[in-house]
């Protein structure tokens, strides 16, 4: 669990009214869409199955990057873009997008099912090549860990995956997070108390990082658990945002400033 003086900084960062209203207009990348601050992108990708609970690329979007943008202004001094009435800006990127590029950061869920066409595959390793990051989020159990890693090694030749220690520095850019949370999707967690989505298979969360050939990281993996979810659903049931905001918002921020900062 995280230690006390990160209860006390989020809970006074969320002050706010437990939900956020959730309309907003949600577009593809366009040239002139606003840059000026922090931007999370989303990665549009092919699935080749569908997993219990997800929705492929669309899985947690796009109230995850709302939320998680708005708590992270918040929280931090970063300054994250936004466009019309104060709106974060997040975007939409396929493999192929020329707008990939402007995407120094990459959020993906359910990438268990993830499957490239010949010319993405191209595209993300010079994405990869050119100092890009992944945060890949929300997919459990050994069908999708292998799954993930194949995709991985298609994109990142000669690269590798490790399990990361908890004294790892990701685990401490702004919290101490001392044990990874297993957040599960709301909707599994209210009907059945539980949090391993895959039972035996997912047994507790785990964050991986995936290096490259030259041993610089080019993604962090959090598997079997939806970190993204306790953005996502934060303006839905005040119960579950009371069981895992704290934990899975210091992680998410942790990730944010370490993928930003490395």
């Amino acid at each position: 669990m995280l230690r006390i003086g990160l209860v006390i900084a989020v809970a006074v960062a969320l002050q706010l009214p437990y939900p956020y209203a959730d309309s907003v207009n949600h577009t593809e990348i366009k040239r002139d869409t606003p840059d000026d601050g922090v931007v999370l992108c989303r990665l549009k990708f092919l699935s080749d199955r569908q997993e219990a609970g997800g929705f492929g690329w669309r899985t947690d979007w796009p109230l995850a990057e709302r939320h998680l943008q708005q708590r992270f202004a918040e929280i931090t001094t970063a300054r994250v873009a936004t466009h019309g009435a104060g709106e974060p800006v997040h975007w939409i990127v396929e493999p192929v997008s020329a707008g990939l590029r402007r995407c120094p950061l990459l959020l993906a869920s359910d990438v268990g099912t993830l499957v490239w066409r010949a010319d993405e595959v191209d595209q993300m390793r010079d994405y990869f090549a050119r100092g890009g990051f992944l945060w890949a989020d929300d997919f459990w159990g050994e069908a999708s860990w292998a799954q993930l890693l194949f995709a991985f090694s298609q994109v990142v030749p000669g690269g590798s995956v490790e399990r990361l220690e908890m004294d790892h520095p990701v685990f401490g850019m702004l919290y101490r997070v001392r044990e990874v949370p297993q957040i599960s999707n709301m909707n599994f967690w209210m009907g059945s108390g539980r949090t391993d989505e895959r039972g035996d298979e997912s047994p507790e969360g785990e964050v991986h990082a995936g290096y490259d050939s030259n041993g610089h990281m080019v993604a962090l993996l959090t598997f079997n658990t939806d970190v993204a979810d306790a953005a996502e659903r934060e303006s839905e049931n005040p119960d579950y945002f009371d069981t895992f905001a704290l934990d899975g918002y210091a992680l998410m921020i942790n990730i944010l400033l370490y993928a930003m900062s490395h």
